[in-house]
């Protein structure tokens, strides 16, 4: 729970830097992760959605590892919504940037 309520509030403040610092943050990796591990799924697919989102079109090794470890968290849940983010982590890999 302390570690779910440190990563909400850094994310509210995350707003305060630009797109890739925010992106940068562990605040959303850390929030996906602690959620997945929760099996809080749909929130887990949100907060990860919205940091592939933020990662579009970025060239940076270390977001896309951020965003391979949220996939490989979410990866073992057979839930509609796990499908469609790694669906869109797919797709995002594959255009060239």
């Amino acid at each position: 729970m302390a570690a779910q309520a440190y990563a909400e509030e850094a994310l509210k403040s995350a707003g305060t830097c630009h797109l890739r610092g925010q992106t940068h943050r562990l605040a959303p990796l850390a929030l996906a992760l602690v959620l997945a591990e929760r099996r809080e799924l749909d929130q887990a697919v949100t907060t990860a959605e919205t940091m592939l989102e933020h990662a579009q079109g970025m060239e940076s090794e270390r977001i896309a590892e951020r965003v391979a470890t949220v996939a490989d968290a979410l990866r073992p849940y057979d839930a509609r919504a796990v499908r469609g983010f790694l669906r869109q982590v797919r797709q995002q890999a594959r255009v060239p940037l």
